[in-house]
């Protein structure tokens, strides 16, 4: 405004001001009203699909074991991995979430194959190992990161750090870190979990079979971290064990081919 001021002038000014500073705020309340119900929404979606995913991992678990921690254990181990590594928090977070879903490929597993007793026979066992792609086609389709991660996971647990595992034969850095990270969380718990098929090992000699994979099954790093956070694996192992499960500090048994399966 120029000098000398009009008194007419300024009032109208100062009236202007006041209205766009008001429609100012009545935007920004606006604006962090419908953030505040994108938030709302958004949460109420990934408790949804957090729910949905658990559904899942206990299903597929129910398959072959219906004492039912298995899965959520694999998650707890694989997230304290996760975090140990150094991943971002978020990526951590998903990974637990969708690392019980590593086998949600045995759904179409066949029951007299699934949960037979003895040595699987060179057809059963090229039937069990489509598991992982079976995983994959189950998950792949959907849009949601941690789906996404699940997929990557069920496709990938069972490749090995030389190059020997299945189905793609992929060997080192080539492997998704998440399913790296997967491997070792699902054959600790199996080694350390009781079944019908075989007994607890117990905990030190599940931890020597895991620390002489480093290399040839595991990422080396990872055992590193594995053994590193040991006192939290177990505190987990406690945590979430078994209703029906003795004790694992048992005598050792032999490995049964159902472990790595």
């Amino acid at each position: 405004m120029n000098k000398p001021f009009d008194q007419m002038e300024v009032m109208l000014r100062v009236k202007n001001l006041l209205r766009v500073r008001a429609a100012y705020l009545v935007k920004q309340d606006i604006a962090k009203e419908l953030e505040k119900k994108v938030k709302e929404r958004t949460s109420e979606l990934d408790k949804a699909t957090d729910t949905l995913i658990k559904i899942m991992a206990r299903v597929s678990e129910m398959r072959d074991n219906d004492t039912g921690k298995h899965v959520i254990r694999v998650g707890k181990y694989a997230r304290i991995l996760s975090e140990a590594l150094g991943l971002p928090a978020h990526i951590c977070y998903l990974i637990e979430k969708a690392a019980p879903l590593h086998d949600i490929g045995k759904i179409g597993i066949p029951d007299h194959i699934l949960l037979k007793q003895g040595k699987l026979t060179d057809m059963e066992w090229e039937r069990m190992r489509n598991h992982a792609q079976m995983g994959v086609d189950l998950l792949a389709s959907h849009e949601s990161l941690m789906v996404q991660l699940a997929a990557s996971i069920a496709l990938s647990h069972h490749e090995h750090w030389d190059g020997n595992g299945y189905p793609k034969q992929l060997r080192a850095v080539s492997i998704p870190i998440e399913g790296r990270i997967t491997a070792i969380s699902d054959v600790f718990d199996a080694l350390t979990s009781q079944r019908p098929y075989k007994e607890a090992w117990p905990m030190q000699k599940a931890i020597e079979y895991i620390e002489s994979k480093a290399g040839t099954h595991f990422d080396p790093q990872l055992v590193k971290l594995f053994i590193e956070n040991i006192d939290k694996i177990i505190a987990i192992r406690e945590q979430y064990k078994d209703l029906t499960e003795n004790s694992i500090q048992q005598p050792i048994a032999s490995l049964p081919i159902a472990m790595s399966n």
